[in-house]
């Protein structure tokens, strides 16, 4: 049991590195059915950050996994969004952008410098190291939606950006039939456009996973965690729905939260799925590497 401990411990400070490197981490999510007996664990606070300097990067050459844990850093990952996309008019397009960083990054999209508004895009207080996914929509486009757009991921310590340059060719009639009759409907489909793809943080604290959506009605959202069971349906307790559809875990458990959770939007016109690994370190073994 000693030994598929210190397996998922080592787990955590791989996924870190990997992030830290600009690797993409998918790779690394998995489920384990086997959980050892363990009690809660506190935060630690006993490791020294004053000797680490803005924008170190963790993860290369003799430095120690560990420092993802407490470096300030922000890097792209897989996918990275197409440095040119061509399109025919009345066409759908949709960008994904992906971005890991300690502390995990808040993520928007720009067009010709200007910002887009996607939805609720209130800044969360984000601890750990985690990856951010972001995605655009772009329905029924038009020449009007030619231009440059720029993803942005940003910490309170560095901002980074990565563009994409969209052409809009001519009309393609096979297409103008369905944009109009999608622009007659009354609503738009529920879907999440920006979510916590991994996140790692020390066990005991409150956590936040991210899941902001867009649409019209507004969408029911409804998280389930490791075990697929319902979380945050309840008014009070371990986990709160917010009201822009963010997940907070209270106290989080390295026995109880530790795995995949899934938040799911809907809507009369549309549903949306996305996935986020969570995995809480728990402090005595990390210290221990």
């Amino acid at each position: 049991m000693a030994k598929v401990e210190s397996c998922l411990v080592f787990l955590a400070v791989a996924v870190g590195a990997a992030l830290a490197r600009g690797v993409d981490s998918t790779s690394y999510q998995q489920q384990y059915d086997h959980r050892p007996d363990q009690e809660l664990r506190n935060p630690f606070e006993t490791r020294d950050r004053r000797g680490l300097h803005d924008n170190e990067v963790a993860g290369g050459g003799d430095a120690d996994p560990l420092d993802v844990f407490f470096t300030r850093w922000v890097r792209f990952q897989d996918p990275i969004p197409p440095k040119e996309i061509t399109a025919g008019p009345h066409q759908s397009v949709t960008i994904e952008c992906v971005a890991g960083g300690s502390p995990p990054p808040s993520m928007y999209w720009l067009k010709n410098g200007e910002r887009i508004h996607q939805g609720d895009e209130h800044k969360a207080k984000m601890t750990g190291v985690g990856s951010t996914k972001l995605r655009l929509f772009l329905d029924c486009i038009t020449e009007k939606d030619d231009g440059i757009y720029s993803c942005v991921a940003e910490t309170p310590y560095e901002r980074i950006t990565t563009d994409t340059k969209l052409t809009v060719t001519e009309t393609n009639e096979a297409y103008e039939t369905s944009c109009d009759i999608s622009k007659r409907q009354s609503g738009l489909p529920a879907r999440i456009f920006m979510w916590t793809g991994h996140h790692i943080e020390v066990e005991g604290g409150d956590v936040r996973l991210l899941c902001r959506h867009s649409g019209f009605p507004q969408a029911k959202v409804t998280w389930y965690g490791p075990e697929n069971n319902l979380v945050g349906h309840k008014p009070s307790g371990k986990y709160k729905i917010m009201r822009n559809g963010d997940l907070v875990v209270s106290h989080s458990s390295w026995l109880e939260d530790m795995g995949e959770f899934k938040c799911v939007v809907s809507n009369p016109y549309g549903r949306d799925e996305a996935s986020t690994f969570f995995y809480p370190a728990m402090a005595d073994d990390s210290e221990g590497f």
